[in-house]
């Protein structure tokens, strides 16, 4: 349910459903359970998802936590990495992200030979690591092999591909490519408006970034709407 709530962009919904079950876990005494790892890595994507001041902090020590309890090479495993990538990134401690990227995509090509979306999502999410730290050729490189993905498994209506066409929208928009932005960014905007509604901070930047492409491209009128 957790996970439900978190795909729905209901994050604080997905937090609080989830710590309850680490204290479970906590209270019963089944920290060596293999399932209380993920239940504490799942915790750390939450946390990561949801944003709220001190939240990257305890993110992140949550997903290291997990990770040091996890069998390797397990998809858990390679989940974790990923999620702690993410983590790294958000804390702005890009040369760990980095590293930690790398890893779990090597690992994740192999684990998820059967499991294309949670590939496509590892790329994505490089993909947007990558253009963070403004290597844009790299970045657009990872995202459309992503998209591809996304596209040909049948999950393009997913949350993490709308966040992923807004992030492939902007890399078009730094390489003045105008015109491919706003057609990825007009197809986000129903998705998110679908998925997340109108008040959602993911909803908010895809509607700036295409009044920022409008702007780009001289058009006001259009910016403005």
């Amino acid at each position: 349910l957790a996970v439900y709530y978190s795909r729905t962009g209901e994050y604080d919904k997905a937090v609080e459903l989830c710590g309850n079950a680490v204290k479970i876990f906590q209270k019963a005494a089944y920290k060596k359970d293999p399932q209380y790892a993920v239940v504490m890595a799942n915790m750390g994507v939450f946390l990561s998802q949801r944003g709220n001041p001190g939240d990257e902090i305890q993110a992140t020590k949550m997903c290291e936590s997990a990770l040091d309890k996890m069998e390797k090479g397990t998809m858990e495993y390679v989940n974790t990495m990923n999620n702690l990538a993410v983590c790294y990134a958000k804390s702005n401690n890009m040369a760990k992200a980095d590293v930690m990227s790398k890893a779990a995509l090597k690992a994740g090509k192999k684990i998820y030979a059967n499991n294309k979306y949670a590939y496509a999502v590892m790329l994505a999410n490089y993909s947007s690591r990558l253009a963070n730290m403004r290597a844009n050729s790299q970045a657009a490189q990872y995202a459309d092999e992503a998209m591809e993905l996304f596209r040909r498994e049948g999950h393009s209506n997913t949350l993490a591909f709308a966040k992923l066409l807004v992030n492939r929208g902007v890399i078009y928009t730094v390489q003045e490519k105008y015109d491919n932005s706003i057609s990825l960014l007009d197809e986000a905007l129903p998705l998110l408006q679908t998925i997340v509604g109108t008040t959602h901070p993911d909803y908010i930047r895809c509607v700036s970034e295409l009044s920022l492409v409008y702007r780009k491209k001289g058009d006001l009128e259009k910016a403005e709407e």
